[in-house]
């Protein structure tokens, strides 16, 4: 299964394998500027998508599941819920020390 991005800097597009993503979380690099995900964000996000993917084979007995989500679905129905001001949230806008002293 492949995973699509396209890139917010520059706008690039490119995929990459699930599976690659599980084993390597810091693969989410973009192939033309460089910009990078925050490692940890992609742990979670695949670790959430083996639980979806394990509960959907679950259901494969009795259902036929095929699965789409697009980037104005995430923004619309999960920006209120995540605004990064929470302490306890994965993402957040503010450069981390790590990435400033680069």
């Amino acid at each position: 299964m492949n995973i699509s991005f396209q890139c917010v800097s520059c706008e690039a597009d490119f995929e990459l394998e699930a599976m690659d993503l599980m084993k390597d979380p810091a693969l989410v690099i973009c192939p033309n500027c460089g910009a990078k995900a925050d490692a940890g964000v992609v742990e979670s996000a695949m670790a959430s998508l083996d639980e979806v993917l394990t509960q959907f084979a679950r259901m494969q007995r009795r259902f036929r599941v095929g699965l789409s989500l697009e980037p104005d679905e995430l923004s619309d129905e999960l920006a209120d819920r995540y605004d990064g001001e929470d302490e306890d949230s994965l993402w957040s806008d503010e450069p981390d020390e790590e990435d400033e002293e680069e």
